[in-house]
């Protein structure tokens, strides 16, 4: 038996650094796109917060410069919107984790696509939401991205959501590979185990039981002499007996 184990690991596979960059960039459009986040998921906050202060300072230093204002206004109103979305989202999964044991800590949020097919009362399928985060949610993104670049002063914005389409795209690949090769090592776990319990006829074929034999009867001989020695004691203890009277 091949001794393997699974080695323990994170609540969420990892790359360093290259996933904390993808996870923070996509988190700027993620929360217009889903909702009901994991409270582990909106982390790190102290990176988020320092973000969302820069930012309000840079909102209120363009609003005050009118020639900042006209040429990115459709970023800084996007920007606004996503840190005020960001700190709605923070503070309803913090009552969540509050109130329940946090199961779900580490949940991605779910697509208003699926909230819209569940109030239709019909059920999606589970590969559904899997191929919307990794194909539908860039599209519609670089989607947006190419729209805005038609638009007065939405040029900023687009090259950003198209900075943007391109992280979330890259993020949700690289957690359907960690989720193959997951599966991958559990099923090669499973075949080692089963191996080692119940081996192959090839490695270790079976032996039929032996066949119950019986022995063959033995007729005995008897012993005369033995006989006749014992019929000569038992008269002369007779003759003994009758002499002693």
């Amino acid at each position: 038996m091949i001794d393997r184990q699974v080695t323990a690991s994170s609540a969420e596979p990892r790359i360093f650094l290259v996933s904390s960059i993808l996870h923070c960039v996509s988190l700027t459009v993620l929360v217009y796109l889903r909702s009901s986040f994991g409270f582990g998921f909106l982390r790190p906050k102290s990176v988020f917060f320092a973000f969302s202060w820069a930012f309000v300072l840079y909102a209120i230093y363009a609003r005050i410069d009118g020639l900042a204002w006209r040429e990115h206004h459709t970023l800084i109103l996007f920007g606004a919107g996503t840190v005020i979305l960001y700190w709605i989202h923070l503070l309803v999964a913090f009552i969540r984790e509050w109130r329940e044991s946090g199961e779900h800590e580490q949940y991605s949020g779910l697509p208003h696509a699926v909230c819209l097919i569940r109030r239709g009362r019909a059920t999606p399928n589970p590969a559904f939401e899997r191929i919307w985060r990794l194909w539908g949610e860039p599209t519609l993104v670089f989607s947006f991205a190419l729209a805005m670049r038609f638009i007065g002063g939405g040029q900023g914005l687009s090259r950003w959501l198209l900075v943007v389409a391109t992280c979330l795209w890259s993020k949700e690949a690289l957690n359907c590979w960690f989720q193959l090769r997951g599966r991958k090592r559990q099923s090669d776990l499973f075949t080692d185990t089963e191996n080692a319990v119940d081996p192959s006829p090839t490695t270790n074929p079976a032996s039929e039981p032996p066949l119950a034999t019986r022995k063959t009867r033995v007729k005995r001989s008897r012993n005369t002499n033995a006989t006749a020695a014992d019929v000569s004691s038992n008269s002369k203890l007779a003759q003994s007996s009758k002499s002693s009277e």
